[in-house]
């Protein structure tokens, strides 16, 4: 009864059963299998009814297809509605996420490991996306490039005399 509830009910991005993306049909119900059509199948004519169906299946793929890039587009729109894309100039200095790992013989654990260590520089953009990152103190060698989500901005801090920023 279940199985039959989840195979029978309509995903919203497909807008289709799962039973239709499996089989291409609807499950059959008990009354279906009393009165079935199978002497459509036993005769002759197999291959010429054969032939509608693949058609039918072949169109409802396509159309599944299509359903899908548009809840696709409809997704990455409302991703998009309040994502602040980051632009680097080359110079600018932003602090790079790393991901350490955890090493026992060492003794050190990645949860105490700090999440970003100095302020790296921005050489190049390779991408709309992608930088090429080196240290401040060797510029002239990059150490990778990296994701605009593995950078964050690099602001001064504060002194606690004036306010001002220090330099």
């Amino acid at each position: 009864m279940i199985r039959f509830a989840l195979n029978t009910a309509k995903c919203e991005t497909t807008n289709h059963t799962a039973a239709v993306l499996q089989f291409g049909r609807e499950l059959r119900i008990t009354d279906d299998v009393t009165h079935d059509l199978r002497a459509l199948i036993d005769n002759d004519s197999f291959v010429a009814e054969i032939t509608p169906y693949l058609k039918r299946f072949a169109r409802l793929t396509a159309e599944i297809k299509d359903h899908i890039e548009q809840k696709q587009d409809k997704r990455i729109m409302y991703y998009d509605l309040r994502r602040r894309q980051s632009f680097y100039k080359p110079g600018d200095q932003e602090w790079v996420t790393l991901h350490p790992i955890s090493k026992s013989q060492n003794k050190k654990s990645r949860k105490f490991m700090p999440k970003r260590e100095v302020p790296y520089l921005v050489i190049t953009n390779r991408s709309p996306t992608t930088y090429d990152i080196a240290d401040s103190a060797k510029p002239y060698e990059v150490l990778g490039s990296y994701h605009t989500s593995a950078l964050r901005a690099y602001e001064l801090p504060v002194s606690r005399n004036n306010g001002t920023k220090e330099i």
